[in-house]
């Protein structure tokens, strides 16, 4: 008696007819749901979280050029150095620093470093080998791989170089990974480094900083033992590689339709702070001022808006409190 009180008989019928109203909306909209009883659950959610490279952006990456190699008197514009015309410890880093795999004829691995290998003209042999596909310069075996971790934000490796010039072949260290990262490796720091990369960064391109350093002749035992320690140290800037991520076509429109419905976008990415604003800047995902949250030092953040002109400490210890 209490449950048919509390629970009108005719809930289970509205709920199927609301379902069923559900499905034939969704399959208007080309949505077609294979387990109906979701429905509800989805009504439930207020916020929706994207990856952005793959899902707000496009696969097809492509590398504009090479920054930072030729100086201009100009401070203001940036000159894109292509990156087959860049020198040749560029493209040694570009063609030898990844992790690519030909497999069954097919070239497999992360899309941007198969852009960065197409971008300078170079091919995967056999034995881990790398040459020009044209014209008989030099080539690359990469011996030892030190391969891209998430928390370190870099990649190196240790290949051994062949030219047509000299007899005798030597052993390089190639280095690629996040500008702030790199920065700490380098023997010598351009004057413009932070501000060349950062100023790419906030054009929404993603920047990779590179670097490498000859080890000499070495035998192939004592090259195949380094540790990441003892070669990623003492490097010679060899430039930013700079690679755009176009959004997809779709990308505007489902955001706004979210947003039109009263949920939270919200953008998750391991990417330059400043490339994912600009990001979230071209898909509207917030009217509001976009801040990014800076280290300065241990246990020391600072607020900075895009441009860099407006900065504000965050108070830890007040947040604690308020938390407690």
């Amino acid at each position: 008696l209490i449950l048919t009180s509390v629970v009108p008989p005719e809930l289970p019928i509205e709920l199927s007819l609301a379902v069923n109203t559900s499905l034939i909306s969704l399959a208007k909209m080309g949505i077609y749901c294979t387990e109906p009883f979701r429905i509800p659950f989805g009504g439930k959610v207020d916020v929706c979280c994207f990856d952005k490279t793959g899902t707000l952006t496009s696969d097809s990456l492509v590398v504009q050029g090479i920054a930072g190699i030729s100086s201009s008197s100009d401070k203001s514009k940036i000159d894109l150095v292509p990156a087959y015309e860049s020198p040749l410890e560029t493209q040694y880093i570009l063609a030898s620093c990844h992790s690519l795999v030909m497999l069954d004829g097919e070239l497999v691995g992360d899309p941007l470093e198969k852009a960065a290998l197409q971008a300078v003209d170079w091919r995967i042999t056999k034995n881990d080998t790398v040459a020009p596909s044209r014209g008989r310069r030099s080539s690359l075996n990469i011996v030892h791989r030190f391969h891209f971790s998430s928390a370190l934000k870099r990649m190196s490796t240790v290949s051994l170089l062949t030219t047509p010039t000299d007899s005798t072949s030597s052993y390089i260290v190639s280095v690629k990974g996040a500008p702030e990262v790199v920065k700490n490796m380098l023997s010598i720091i351009p004057s413009d480094y932070d501000q060349l990369y950062l100023k790419l960064a906030r054009r929404g391109a993603r920047v990779l900083a590179l670097g490498y350093r000859k080890l000499g002749r070495l035998s192939m035992r004592d090259a195949g033992s380094l540790k990441r320690e003892e070669v990623e140290k003492e490097l010679t800037f060899a430039g930013f590689v700079v690679i755009s991520c176009p959004l997809k076509s779709n990308s505007k429109e489902s955001v706004k339709i979210l947003k039109d419905a009263s949920h939270h976008v919200v953008m998750i990415t391991g990417d330059n702070p400043l490339t994912a604003c600009h990001v979230a800047k071209e898909l509207k995902i917030s009217s509001k001022q976009l801040l990014v949250l800076k280290r300065i030092e241990e246990g020391v953040f600072l607020w900075e808006n895009v441009s860099g002109s407006i900065t504000h400490p965050l108070e830890i210890e007040r947040l604690a409190i308020r938390q407690l």
